[in-house]
């Protein structure tokens, strides 16, 4: 699965295909639209993933909370407590600690997934917009030479390469 420490999923380089995913190469435009459906889908996926673990820590850092609260009552069971040393007590019980540190890993995992998938669906807009402009300028018979003529220089670089 995923290495949120290096950075890996599988055998991924996650932030350099997070890179991949979101540049646009003018030449390869149809490329780009046919990829770009899937890398949302990966990437939303992922968010979906993080956004679930977020949710259930949440409910755990909550139950904790819960279980302290009736636990520190029962303990102190006699003894005048104000609302405030109550709370006080359970934010400090070592299982609230714990669920709560859980709650908030879970929380910016969820963040950084929404952000990449934003970063994705950011990129299919301006294939849109980049699309409707490429089309456009296709019209003009010169643009059209010049855009064949960019891709076959590419092209022929990357098999010497």
């Amino acid at each position: 699965m995923s290495d949120e420490k290096t950075g890996k999923l599988h055998d991924i380089d996650v932030p350099e295909y997070l890179i991949d995913c979101v540049k646009i190469d003018d030449l390869l435009i149809d490329e780009e639209f046919m990829r770009a459906a899937a890398d949302l889908a990966y990437w939303n996926e992922r968010f979906a993933v993080a956004l679930k673990r977020h949710l259930r820590a949440k409910v755990a850092a909550d139950r904790a909370r819960a279980m302290a609260t009736i636990g520190i009552r029962e303990v102190n069971a006699g003894v005048k407590m104000t609302v405030a040393d109550l709370e006080a007590r359970v934010e400090l019980d070592p299982d609230v600690i714990s669920t709560v540190d859980e709650c908030v890993e879970a929380d910016a995992a969820r963040s950084h997934m929404r952000v990449r998938a934003e970063a994705v669906a950011a990129k299919k807009d301006m294939l849109q917009s980049l699309g409707a402009k490429l089309r456009e300028e296709m019209r003009d018979p010169s643009v059209r030479e010049d855009h064949v003529g960019r891709k076959l220089v590419r092209d022929s670089k990357q098999r010497t390469d």
